[in-house]
C-alpha cells in the first residue's frame, strides 16, 4: 500500500509538465499576436499620418530633369499665373521646369538657385550673364522622407535690375541649377545637388 502514493505522484508529474508546456506555447502565441497587432497599428498610423514615419539614412537630393523653354514674359505669366511679368511683356527669358527628388529631409525647406551663363565654343560654359549669379528663386518644404517636387522659374538677363532685358537670339546659353537645404550658406556648404541644362538659343 505504500507504493500506490508514489505511483500516483509519479503519474502526476508528466501532467504538470504538459500543463507548463501548454502555458508557454499559449504565452508565445499571445505575444506574437500582440506584436502583429502593434506592427499593424504602426503601419496604419504611417498610412494615416506619413509625417509620423521616421526617415532613415543620410540626406541626399538629385535633379530628375530640367527642360528649358525660351518664352516672353507674357507667355510665362499666362502659364504660371505669377504676378510681376506684366511689365515689359515682349522681353524674352527662359522658363525652366525642373523636377527634383529629395531623401530624408522631411520638414526641411529646400531652395532652388540658378545661374544664367553665356555658352561659349562647343557649348562650354563661358561666363555668367550680368545679374544672374546664384539667383535665389523659391523654397519648398519636403513633406515626406522621399519627396519629389517641381521648381518652375523664369531666368532672364539683369534679373536684379529694374528693367530686364531679353535673351539675345544670336547667342547660346545654359543654366546651372542648384538645390540647397535652407537658404544658401557661405561657400555653398549646404548645397544638395547641381544640374546644368543643355545649351539653348535665346
Amino acid at each position: 500500500m505504500s507504493e500506490e502514493p508514489e505511483s500516483s505522484a509519479s503519474a502526476a508529474k508528466p501532467a504538470a509538465k504538459e500543463g507548463r508546456k501548454w502555458s508557454l506555447t499559449a504565452t508565445l502565441a499571445i505575444a506574437g499576436s500582440v506584436v502583429a497587432v502593434a506592427a499593424g497599428g504602426v503601419g496604419l498610423l504611417f498610412k494615416v499620418d506619413p509625417a509620423a514615419e521616421p526617415c532613415l539614412g543620410g540626406a541626399s537630393a538629385r535633379f530628375i530633369d530640367a527642360p528649358v523653354f525660351p518664352v516672353s514674359r507674357t507667355e510665362y505669366h499666362d502659364v504660371s499665373g505669377l504676378p510681376g511679368y506684366g511689365q515689359y511683356p515682349s522681353r524674352v527669358g527662359a522658363e525652366v521646369r525642373s523636377t527634383v527628388e529629395v531623401d530624408n529631409l522631411r520638414g526641411r525647406e529646400i531652395y532652388l538657385y540658378y545661374t544664367l551663363l553665356d555658352a561659349g565654343a562647343r557649348g562650354a560654359a563661358d561666363r555668367v550673364v550680368t545679374g544672374n549669379d546664384e539667383f535665389e528663386t523659391i523654397g519648398q518644404v519636403a513633406t515626406s522622407c522621399t519627396w519629389r517636387g517641381g521648381f518652375d522659374t523664369f531666368a532672364e538677363p539683369e534679373t536684379r535690375a529694374l528693367v530686364p532685358i531679353s535673351l539675345d537670339p544670336r547667342k547660346s546659353y545654359r543654366i546651372v541649377l542648384e538645390l540647397f537645404e535652407g537658404e544658401r550658406e557661405g561657400f555653398g556648404g549646404n548645397r544638395l545637388a547641381l544640374f546644368e541644362t543643355p545649351v539653348f538659343r535665346g
